[in-house]
């Protein structure tokens, strides 16, 4: 599309021809088009650029036959560039700048139209990974996007990300990534491929080591449940040369439950009543805490609690799991009720299991139902693990 409109000749007149096209087009049958008449005043204006965008290509004439006086329709060469000059608009729009009003809009218009909601999401993400306006992303999860829509979204995140890292001159480089990518990380499907090789690839090449530690730290959750020695061995590795930084920057010293959890997949002595100590401990600080909106959960705390109760589950230390879950829910009361993150659904399911590892069925019950409200809402963000999950503790009960 470079050579053919933006760079070549008459490239203004192309661009008002394609955005009259693109704003002018309905649905038929088989694919969307515009009937020529319609734009005629467009085309007789710029008749040069209208055949070359016919030579080029990038418009197509047919020949509509379904009508009792055959007429000519106007179409794009494929959706991507329709969408492409749809997107264009709503960029100028909003002046190109992607913030909360850009996302409703998307919503707005497109609500009924599945399809091409998804076709600007990924133009969207698109352009906000290609401009570094990482923070802008964070919006898709916050407003009402069906639940599909922010699993599809997520993934394609991941995908773009790893494409414009190692894209030469890109906004988003080694350089520029920062906490703000680990906030859409964390939010994200920690089951889902995309997610597990986009952390690998970027924590091997982010410069800020913020940002690179936490990346590391992500990747050893990622083996911890994926029960992978190897993996967990390197991690541990790369996390050896920050344990300080590591120190000030978690309310619990991730090395210490990774260590742990190492040492068990490799049949090695553990100092387990340390770790108890540290895990008593920072549950006691949390449950001292005065209550917090869900807004102020940091990514760091994400990251802490989810390592520190898939350690606690994992070793079948049910009772300190509960602890540490209600610590964490005194702390965040709404916490259950946080739609821009699967973390949420995250601590459902380990309630749920810790529960009935307990014997508690009443309880166990209880969460179960609030988790058949989460997946039957279809806005709320939660993961095809976490259906499973579900299906599976609702099974304990049939």
């Amino acid at each position: 599309m470079e050579n053919k409109i933006f760079l070549s000749k008459d490239s203004t007149e192309k661009i008002i021809i394609l955005k009259e096209v693109s704003s002018s087009i309905s649905k038929g049958h088989v694919r969307h088009r515009v009937a020529k008449e319609k734009i005629l005043s467009t085309i007789t204006l710029y008749p040069t650029a209208y055949q070359e965008l016919i030579y080029g290509g990038i418009l197509i004439e047919e020949k509509r036959l379904t009508t009792s006086i055959p007429t000519e329709v106007i179409r794009f060469l494929n959706d991507d560039i329709y969408t492409y000059f749809l997107f264009l608009q709503l960029k100028e729009k909003f002046k190109f700048k992607p913030d909360e009003n850009f996302f409703k809009e998307i919503l707005t218009i497109y609500s009924d139209q599945i399809d091409l909601l998804s076709l600007m999401l990924n133009w969207s993400i698109r352009f906000c990974i290609n401009r570094n306006e990482i923070q802008a992303l964070k919006q898709i999860f916050k407003l009402p996007f069906s639940n599909k829509e922010k699993n599809k979204a997520f993934d394609f995140i991941c995908d773009v990300a790893v494409f414009e890292l190692e894209k030469t001159g890109s906004n988003f480089n080694s350089q520029t990534i920062d906490m703000h990518f680990i906030d859409i990380m964390v939010m994200g499907k920690i089951l889902s491929q995309n997610y597990k090789e986009a952390i690998k690839k970027i924590s091997s090449k982010v410069v800020n080591d913020d940002v690179q530690i936490m990346l590391n730290v992500i990747e050893a959750s990622n083996c911890i449940i994926d029960m992978d020695e190897k993996g967990l061995a390197e991690s541990m590795h790369l996390l050896k040369r920050h344990l300080k930084i590591l120190h000030d920057l978690f309310p619990i010293n991730p090395n210490d439950l990774i260590l742990y959890f190492y040492n068990i997949l490799a049949n090695k002595p553990n100092n387990g009543k340390t770790l108890a100590d540290k895990i008593i401990s920072l549950r006691q600080q949390i449950e001292l805490s005065n209550p917090h909106k869900n807004e102020e959960l940091t990514s760091i705390e994400m990251i802490s609690y989810r390592l520190v109760l898939i350690v606690l589950f994992t070793n079948k230390n049910y009772e300190e799991c509960r602890n540490f879950l209600e610590a964490i829910l005194k702390k965040f009361p709404n916490i259950f009720y946080l739609r821009s993150s699967v973390f949420s659904s995250f601590l459902l399911i380990m309630i749920t299991q810790t529960y009935i590892k307990l014997n508690l069925n009443k309880q166990a019950k209880r969460i179960i139902q609030l988790l058949d409200k989460v997946i039957d809402e279809n806005k709320t963000y939660f993961t095809p693990h976490t259906k499973s999950a579900y299906i599976f503790s609702e099974s304990k009960f049939s």
